[in-house]
C-alpha cells in the first residue's frame, strides 16, 4: 500500500497579490488627477459666475442712472401750451357729444332708450350670416332692413332680440325677403309702435 506525502504544503505556496504597488500608486494618481480636474472646473465655473455678477452689478449701475436722469428731465418737463389748448378742445368736444347723447336720450321711447343704446343692442348679436344697410327708429317703431344668406337666418337672429334692454318685447307686424337683381336675399323687419309687455 502506498502513501503520498505533500510535501508542497499551503504555507509553501506564494500568496496571491491582488494590485502591485505600480498599480496601486497609478490608481491614487489617477483619483488624485480626477480631483484636481473637478477642483479647476469649480474654480472656473465660480469666476465666470463671478464675472457675470459683476456685469450685472455694472449694468445695474448703469440702469438707475439712466433712470435718474429720465426722473430729472421729467421733473424739469413744463406741459406744451399747445397740448393743453389741444387737450381743452377735446374736452369740450366730449362735452358737446355726451350733451347730445342726453338730448336723444331724451327723445327716444318710454323705456328711456337711445338710438345708440340700439345700436349698441345690435353690435352685441350681430350675426355673420346678417348685414344691416337700413336703421329707422321713431316714435318706438324699429324697422330693420339689409341683406341676408338664407330665410332662416332672420326669424334666429330677432330670437336674440330678448337679450337685448332696447329691443326685449318689441313685436315686429312684417318681414319681407326678396331677391334682387344680383340675387341677392333682401329683408325688411318693421316694427309695431309699442313693446308688447311680457
Amino acid at each position: 500500500m502506498k502513501r503520498h506525502i505533500n510535501l508542497y504544503g499551503p504555507e509553501f505556496r506564494p500568496r496571491r497579490v491582488w494590485a502591485s504597488l505600480n498599480q496601486i500608486v497609478g490608481l491614487w494618481g489617477l483619483v488624485l488627477l480626477l480631483a484636481l480636474i473637478c477642483a479647476g472646473t469649480m474654480i472656473w465655473q465660480q469666476r465666470e459666475l463671478a464675472r457675470q455678477q459683476s456685469e450685472l452689478r455694472a449694468q445695474l449701475a448703469t440702469r438707475r442712472a439712466e433712470s435718474a436722469q429720465l426722473d430729472a428731465r421729467l421733473a424739469k418737463h413744463q406741459p406744451s401750451p399747445v397740448l393743453n389748448t389741444q387737450l381743452t378742445d377735446v374736452r369740450g368736444r366730449i362735452a358737446s357729444m355726451q350733451l347730445m347723447l342726453q338730448q336723444l336720450g331724451k327723445l327716444a321711447p318710454e323705456r328711456g332708450e337711445s338710438y345708440a343704446a340700439l345700436m349698441a343692442d345690435l353690435a352685441r348679436i350681430q350675426d355673420d350670416h346678417l348685414a344691416l344697410s337700413r336703421i329707422r327708429f321713431e316714435g318706438g317703431r324699429v324697422s330693420l332692413g339689409g341683406q341676408t344668406r338664407g330665410s332662416h337666418d332672420v326669424p334666429q337672429w330677432v330670437s336674440r332680440f330678448r337679450t337685448t334692454p332696447t329691443l326685449s318685447g318689441k313685436e315686429f307686424s312684417e318681414l319681407q325677403l326678396n331677391r334682387d337683381k344680383q340675387g341677392v336675399l333682401q329683408f325688411q323687419l318693421g316694427g309695431l309702435p309699442k313693446a308688447v309687455q311680457q
